[in-house]
């Protein structure tokens, strides 16, 4: 299937295109600059690192780092609040994790998860909720969702640097942003816009828009040469609906559909630089937990898991893309915690990680 996403736009959507361009020049200045100091400062040498979300003593959920095996685990944070989000810089050098406060604000917190020091918040927003940091490919600024309290849906997109700047991305205070992605250059910023009922692709170097109709808020998922991307989108088959898993072809403007049976339920999803998508699969209205499958490029499937018992989600691939972690829990016990378990891809082999967590992340 193969479609222009931009055919049926009504003007009132359209103009939506019309406003990046206003503000391209300073989201370069603000956001696209490249720090040399900051370039290839990773250590190569180093082992890779797992962060992760788990409970503490007192039950609220913390941030932690621990060997890729689960070994030498350690508590990064300490607040009396349950963190639900965070991001790991590409560097692997600093996390950043949004926290609500007693009051209804909230505060960016940045913290060295290869360093004793405490987390220092990086913003505050004492009247807002700021939410989902991401960082930008080069390491040197973060997108964050900034709203109202009272309206949490009607979130903005702003730039965050990393001397606790702020900017917003758009100046029409009307586009709402949610659930960015970067492009893996960083050109490009994918969001799910609320009012539009779509994913706009922002260009930011040119102000250009490209809208994508799609009720699904889901965060899209780059491919990692940025030539493509996948979203998702609702369809009616029968009398029921199912959730299509669509690409889109950054240079043709093509979007494919990449689900075989509308009663697959299909996400999240990771893509391999050796054009292999690897996602969640589960079959609707069944009691079955959502397995590990993979789509190699012409199009055949493979399962990759077989435990009806075992939900399996939040996947996450290794630096040298031979193993994934992943959070899983057992939908037939009552109450199970989730945890965290590695997958290798050569020899299928699954090894649990941490007995309780959430949300894992490589640590470069």
């Amino acid at each position: 299937m193969a479609a222009d996403p931009t055919n049926d736009l009504s003007t009132n959507r359209n103009k939506i295109i019309l406003v990046g361009a206003v503000v391209a020049i300073v989201l370069i200045v603000v956001a696209f600059v490249v720090s040399n100091d900051r370039q290839g400062t990773t250590d190569q040498n180093r082992a890779p690192l797992i962060a992760y979300l788990a409970p503490d003593d007192n039950g609220l959920w913390q941030l932690f780092v621990a060997e890729v095996d689960g070994s030498e685990a350690k508590q990064l944070t300490g607040h009396d609040q349950d963190i639900h989000t965070f991001s790991v810089a590409p560097d692997g050098d600093a996390i950043v994790y949004a926290l609500p406060d007693e009051n209804g604000g909230s505060a960016v917190w940045l913290i060295d998860p290869r360093d004793s020091a405490e987390s220092e918040i990086l913003f505050a927003c004492p009247d807002e909720l700021c939410t989902n940091p991401i960082w930008t490919p080069s390491g040197d600024a973060l997108l964050i969702e900034r709203a109202k309290p009272d309206a949490p849906q009607a979130s903005r997109l702003w730039w965050l640097t990393r001397d606790g700047e702020t900017t917003p991305v758009f100046s029409d205070e009307s586009i709402y942003g949610q659930n960015a992605q970067f492009s893996p250059d960083g050109r490009q910023i994918a969001f799910f816009n609320p009012s539009a009922d779509a994913i706009i692709l922002y260009d930011r170097e040119t102000g250009a828009n490209t809208i994508l109709p799609t009720t699904i808020m889901t965060p899209v998922v780059w491919h990692p040469d940025g030539s493509a991307l996948l979203f998702r989108d609702m369809q009616a088959f029968g009398e029921q609906f199912g959730i299509r898993m669509l690409r889109y072809d950054v240079d043709t403007g093509d979007v494919t559909n990449l689900t075989v049976d509308m009663r697959d339920d299909e996400l999240p999803a990771i893509w391999t630089d050796e054009d292999v998508i690897i996602f969640g699969r589960k079959r609707s209205q069944t009691a079955m937990g959502r397995q590990l499958w993979s789509m190699n490029p012409d199009g055949t499937l493979h399962a990759l898991t077989a435990n009806a018992d075992v939900q399996y989600s939040v996947f996450s691939l290794s630096p040298d893309q031979e193993t994934i972690l992943m959070q899983q829990f057992n939908i037939t016990t009552p109450g199970a915690q989730p945890g965290i378990w590695q997958f290798n891809r050569a020899s299928g082999a699954m090894q649990q990680v941490v007995p309780v967590g959430i949300q894992p992340q490589w640590l470069p």
